[in-house]
């Protein structure tokens, strides 16, 4: 049974929601997401614990709680980095004008070239090319298609008017991986300092970990802002256009119910920030239930 339908005057009908929600990405998505989900309470839980350790490095709770969130981290990034590639390798089969985008790859290199990692870049979409652009030769091909000299379709082999926005793209993912190596050095560094008897003791790493709170977070809405803007200009991609798909609402509504929706979910989430952190004020005290107050180094 087809999961779509263009009925006779032209609207795109879904058929079979099943096919939609389970459709190939699905997986893929799904672990990732979990994933980033896990890595942004990870990075906060450290980061709390972390802030607590400075104030009171006795505290027998803040010490677990420290050290059992830098446990989830240095297990759950590099598998979040096995997932990542195995989303990004599909993604490159199915969306691959998204994977150029996502590279900054105006032109296809030369045959035997291999794709460059692009560090640093200003894309301009006018001229179609990268301003300013600071990258290192091959490294590129070796995580987009295992092979040092391998290419991927470049955005000038697509219709221009297919193209998505290439700079949020760009910027967004970079932001995304970028944040996600800190947090990879932030779980070696720990099982390194664990190894040696000194994690607890390391003040700097406490100080890190409070800087890489947010971390997980931000990379999660940076990795959502990779997947929404990345299918752009189509709603359903190669099959809907996002021009084609807006409901016959009057511009000034859509203004109005934005403008509600954003004002009510600022206050929410700003007053629930500011009961989280009035709350992560008080240290974990010795009448609250939890672990046995006698944690020592090695545990």
């Amino acid at each position: 049974m087809p999961w779509h339908a263009i009925d006779g005057q032209g609207r795109f009908i879904a058929e079979n929601w099943w096919a939609i929600v389970f459709n190939p990405s699905f997986p893929y998505r799904l672990a990732h997401m979990l994933l980033a989900a896990l890595l942004g309470t990870a990075t906060w839980v450290a980061g709390v614990g972390g802030w607590q350790l400075l104030r009171a490095p006795g505290n027998p709770r803040a010490r677990l709680q420290y050290s059992m969130a830098l446990w989830a981290i240095a297990v759950l990034t590099p598998l979040q980095i096995l997932v990542g590639d195995l989303h990004g390798r599909h993604t490159l089969q199915v969306q691959p004008i998204k994977v150029a985008a996502i590279e900054g790859t105006w032109q296809r290199p030369a045959a035997g070239a291999g794709e460059p990692l692009r560090l640093f870049a200003v894309p301009d979409m006018e001229h179609q090319r990268n301003r300013y652009e600071v990258a290192i030769p091959r490294i590129g091909s070796l995580y987009l298609t295992h092979d040092l000299s391998g290419t991927i379709a470049a955005l000038d082999e697509f219709p221009a008017q297919d193209l998505p926005p290439v700079p949020p793209l760009f910027y967004a993912f970079r932001i995304m991986v970028g944040l996600g190596l800190l947090m990879l050095a932030q779980g070696i560094a720990a099982l390194v300092l664990r190894w040696r008897g000194r994690l607890l003791r390391a003040r700097w790493l406490q100080r890190v970990s409070v800087g890489l709170a947010p971390a997980g977070f931000v990379a999660m809405l940076s990795g959502w802002v990779v997947t929404e803007v990345g299918r752009q200009p189509f709603t359903v991609y190669g099959l809907l256009r996002t021009a084609d798909s807006v409901s016959p609402v009057a511009a000034q509504t859509v203004i109005v119910s934005t403008a509600a929706i954003l004002v009510f979910y600022l206050l929410i989430f700003g007053f629930g920030l500011w009961l989280l952190l009035r709350l992560l004020r008080e240290p974990p005290g010795a009448g609250e239930s939890g672990p046995h107050p006698e944690i020592g180094e090695g545990r």
